[in-house]
């Protein structure tokens, strides 16, 4: 039995993978642990280099697979679909996932052992600090802000985590995993332990992580959470309608019971207010029927559909076993 099953999403980043995979190898020889490696091939355009010659040498990381997906699915769909495969294969180590390119580092997946062991709580990496540009910090300080905003829950971590195997058995089945693995993790309120990790180089390639990406994730994490999210909204904009209510009111009283030197005050300034009223009015209306609206489409169950994203499965370590 495997130490951990590590899952590795990627996307053309085949050279970083091939690195991560020889400091697993390193990690696990060193902590006198195995770990079962899952490469999840997130439609990349090459082909994956690896065969089981090359990866003779990883005795440590057995088995070695590589489950290949049809068509780009994106990060946290990739996530939720080998997150799925390794449930259903069975086996009760707990479950790692990871990033491929080096900035997840290996060193720390023991830790991440060491700190769930005897517990059934999930052990996410949060960032000691952050070392990207200062564009991308202030958008990502701007999007965990919107976050607890609008969910009024805090997120400060990503998707470096270790998942015990029967939290991970009951996530499959969320439909929010195919949105964002993190924010369904803070949904499910399962106990999380933090783990202060350092952030690692990237072994090869710049980050595909851009503005646009950063709002899609973003967009992602708060789609959790999306029936708390619009009771959020309605419930401000029914502030928000009751102030102006009573702001039109406070208007006609004022004008009925007081002679106003400035002429006409009353007639504008109740048809601006009214103006707002009947906007946040109609907006409200808009949000409830969106609420109602998502509440019946068909979701997205992973633990169930994910079999028709992937191509093919393979494992990589079969020939040299």
């Amino acid at each position: 039995m495997p130490d951990a099953r590590i899952l590795i999403p990627l996307l053309d980043d085949w050279e970083s993978v091939g690195r991560l995979l020889l400091d697993l190898e390193r990690t696990a020889s060193e902590a006198g642990q195995s770990y079962a490696v899952l490469l999840v091939d997130d439609g990349s355009a090459e082909t994956c280099p690896l065969d089981a010659a090359t990866v003779a040498g990883l005795s440590h990381l057995r088995p070695l697979e590589v489950l290949t997906l049809a068509v780009n699915q994106g990060h946290a769909r990739a996530i939720a679909i080998g997150l799925s495969a390794l449930v259903e294969s069975g086996g009760t180590a707990p479950l790692v996932v990871m990033d491929g390119d080096g900035e997840d580092r290996a060193e720390d997946v023991p830790r991440l052992l060491a700190a769930g062991r005897g517990h059934r709580h999930i052990v996410v990496a949060e960032r000691r600090r952050r070392t990207e540009r200062l564009g991308f910090r202030l958008f990502y300080g701007l999007y965990k802000k919107l976050f607890r905003l609008l969910t009024g829950r805090r997120i400060t971590f990503g998707n470096f985590c270790l998942i015990p195997h029967d939290v991970a058995r009951r996530l499959v089945h969320r439909p929010e995993l195919w949105s964002h693995l993190a924010g369904t993790l803070i949904a499910g309120r399962w106990p999380i332990e933090r783990l202060p990790t350092d952030r690692g180089r990237r072994y090869a390639g710049q980050s595909k992580m851009n503005l646009p990406s950063l709002v899609q994730h973003g967009l992602g994490a708060i789609a959790v959470d999306l029936d708390r999210v619009l009771a959020r909204l309605l419930l401000l904009l029914t502030l928000v309608i009751v102030g102006l209510g009573l702001a039109l009111a406070a208007i006609v009283v004022v004008r009925i019971s007081t002679d106003m030197a400035i002429p006409g005050w009353a007639t504008t300034a109740f048809g601006l207010v009214a103006i707002l009223f009947a906007q946040s009015v109609v907006f409200a209306v808009l949000l409830l029927f969106v609420s109602l609206r998502t509440r019946g489409l068909q979701a997205v169950i992973p633990a169930r559909d994910w079999r028709g994203y992937v191509l093919e499965r393979r494992q990589l370590d079969h020939d040299a076993a």
